[in-house]
């Protein structure tokens, strides 16, 4: 007999309206107004470091009187102070509805629990073995805080609030750009880094808002001549301008991948088949592709000045005194888990690749100076996995001062994909694409989840709240979950 563990999550229309406060348009514009206006005038005085605690504070403020929920979260992942974006999901957890009535449920399979806990245990051990327990112990809180998050927008936001959400914003970044065009000029650099404070994430979060807008756009069928169609423009002038072209340039190529997975599936419209497909194509390529750059005969073809990518490949794959790159980074790290017997099981949470393997390892990777990490460098030992020390020491201060010159996908060993595969192992990958599958994601969530994948690619935003927080809403708020039998 089959069994299922149950979360029970409530959820209906009625509750949800009382929750989300009836899609009111105008205090959606309001507060995106105020939290575009308040960025601009600090930005103009040079102390653009205290929106991230005016926005704590507002949204405090917001959610005590009884507003849109869905503001005060989404806002706090559209801040550049990531401690104040934590005291921001605090607040909401803390202060927003915490349940809306209904009958919805929510059903965790026993071999997705199965799968788990061996992770987990996995992890415990390993980290305990080489003295890395405080990694895992800040994994393991990151992840619960996702989790709580992501079960709370099931439960409490839908789909209309979360789009008028995103349009407010969209249209509050906007504004914010075209006041750092005034100062820093048109040409794409760090400099266009919105709200955010880092363009990369800003190139990121308003690339899932223009694939958010676009799909509802396509759905619709309203035709081009609306207010959606200008927010799409906008929004593709400051993602051009944030220059993040390597994680968007990998996310817009699984996004086409998935694209072609769900045209040979379109007849189910909550199977999450073409973004599994899109991930699993992705990963083998990936693989086949590092262990084919290695080959003498290859290099030689592509190094050679006939090849008509010659120069990219010389300058980006095959250079020399910058460390390692993410096909060398993809194939040293299979061979490790191969010899090693790691293959099945991973490193454990915390212990290879991931940000939180990196934040004791400070006497390996190069760190910037700060508070935080004095403190930390202070309280806690450096332990680094030495498999991948290997990779993570050559990341230095020498690499950090001409990184920005080079492609950021090939000339430093940091992706979120592969530290996942690191750490995991092929367990967690099977239970990775088990959720997936049970989520039963509509179609405009699977191609976030495409683009974030391959973003993650390029970089470790799995591991940073900011950006891992947004694409938790998006699949939470589009699951169809609890509609999924019980087949475990």
């Amino acid at each position: 007999m089959k069994t299922s563990y149950a979360i029970t999550l409530s959820k209906s229309e009625n509750a949800q309206n009382l929750c989300s406060g009836c899609n009111d348009r105008a205090s959606f514009n309001l507060y995106a107004g105020v939290f575009a206006l308040s960025f601009s005038a600090m930005y103009i005085a040079d102390a653009e470091g205290f929106h991230s605690w005016f926005v704590v504070v507002l949204n405090v403020i917001w959610l005590l009187l009884g507003k849109q929920q869905v503001l005060a979260l989404l806002s706090s992942f559209l801040i550049s102070n990531e401690l104040a974006a934590y005291c921001s999901v605090a607040a909401w957890l803390l202060l927003a509805p915490k349940n809306c009535g209904g009958n919805s449920h929510m059903k965790i399979d026993r071999m997705s629990l199965v799968l788990i806990c061996l992770i987990l245990a996995n992890s415990v051990l390993q980290s305990y073995q080489l003295g890395t327990l405080a990694n895992t112990i800040a994994y393991f809180g990151y992840i619960a805080i996702l989790a709580w998050v992501g079960r709370r927008a099931y439960l409490t936001i839908d789909k209309q609030d979360l789009m008028l959400a995103v349009k407010s914003f969209a249209a509050a970044e906007a504004f914010v750009s075209l006041l750092i065009i005034v100062r820093c000029g048109v040409e794409p650099s760090d400099a266009h880094y919105g709200t955010f404070g880092n363009a990369h994430y800003c190139g990121l979060i308003c690339g899932v808002m223009l694939l958010l807008i676009t799909c509802e756009l396509v759905s619709t069928k309203r035709g081009l001549m609306t207010s959606d169609t200008l927010l799409c423009i906008l929004l593709t002038i400051v993602i051009f301008l944030a220059d993040a072209k390597a994680a968007i340039g990998a996310g817009v190529i699984c996004i086409g991948v998935c694209l072609l997975f769900w045209f040979f599936n379109r007849r189910s419209t909550t199977s999450s088949f073409p973004v599994i497909g899109t991930m699993v194509t992705v990963l083998v390529a990936m693989i086949t592709a590092s262990f084919l750059l290695d080959l003498p005969t290859f290099r030689n073809l592509v190094t050679s000045q006939d090849f008509p990518l010659s120069q990219f490949f010389n300058e980006y794959v095959y250079f020399d005194g910058l460390g390692t790159n993410k096909f060398e980074y993809m194939a040293g790290t299979l061979s490790q888990m191969t010899e090693s017997g790691q293959l099945l099981c991973g490193y454990g949470l915390g212990d290879y690749g991931s940000r939180f393997a990196n934040l004791f390892g400070y006497t390996y990777t190069y760190r910037p100076p700060g508070a935080l990490n004095d403190l930390v460098a202070t309280l806690f030992d450096s332990h680094m996995l030495p498999e991948y020390a290997n990779y993570a020491s050559k990341y230095s201060v020498e690499v950090a001062s001409v990184i920005q010159w080079y492609s950021a996908v090939l000339s430093y060993p940091f992706s979120s994909v592969i530290s996942v595969v690191a750490e995991i192992g092929l367990i967690g990958i099977v239970l990775i694409m088990r959720l997936i599958h049970r989520a039963r994601l509509n179609l405009s969530a699977q191609l976030v989840l495409a683009f974030f994948f391959g973003a993650c690619i390029t970089d470790l935003y799995l591991d940073h709240l900011q950006s891992a927080g947004v694409l938790a809403i998006v699949i939470a708020v589009n699951c169809c979950m609890s509609n999924v039998k019980n087949d475990g």
